[in-house]
């Protein structure tokens, strides 16, 4: 029995060792083919998240959307979304600017898609500054003025959606073990990204 479970979890060890290395090469692929504007975002995105990790209590009032302070700081309607204060929510930034801005800077030009970005970012974080608002007037409940909105959700969703109409039945490349189980289409993303 001992040899069999040695030999059960040496087999355990391999296949997660070749799991990582699959994933890295597929990583490095989806860096070496991005655009220097989507590695540009990447970067920023990446930065603002170890920004808020070491200077968290003074940038997050100031980048973060936060209803209170967006009067005298409006600036932060549009900084919202390239600042991330959460762990997961900077690794789904980051691998799906990459991803989708791969696919569709190419198609739309840098000039449009850097456009389509800070006008998407202005809407939402102004929409989630009046959602709040009008919530807080409602309730009355100091949540609503209080909470701290960030993070490219938003213009991940939107992206997602263009990428939708663009190329619909383009095959999303994932790793060998995930990508022949679900073969994804891109236009299962936006109900996907939803979902999670």
């Amino acid at each position: 029995p001992n040899g069999a479970t040695r030999h059960t979890r040496d087999r355990a060890v391999d296949e997660v060792d070749r799991v990582f290395r699959v994933l890295r090469e597929e990583l490095g692929v989806l860096v070496k083919t991005s655009t220097p504007t989507t590695k540009a975002i990447a970067g920023v995105l990446l930065g603002s998240f170890f920004l808020h990790l070491l200077l968290g209590t003074w940038t997050a009032p100031v980048l973060a959307l936060v209803p209170d302070k967006t009067v005298p700081c409006v600036w932060n309607i549009v900084t919202s979304g390239f600042y991330e204060m959460n762990v997961i929510g900077v690794v789904v930034d980051v691998l799906g600017v990459l991803y989708l801005g791969r696919l569709l800077e190419p198609i739309w030009g840098t000039p449009e898609f850097i456009k389509f970005i800070f006008i998407t970012q202005t809407t939402v974080g102004a929409a989630a500054f009046v959602t709040m608002y009008v919530l807080y007037v409602s309730t009355t409940s100091q949540f609503y003025l209080f909470a701290r909105f960030s993070g490219f959700h938003g213009v991940l969703v939107a992206l997602t959606v263009a990428l939708r109409q663009q190329l619909p039945e383009e095959r999303v490349p994932l790793p060998p073990p995930l990508g022949a189980a679900l073969r994804l289409r891109n236009k299962h993303l936006p109900g996907l990204y939803l979902v999670a």
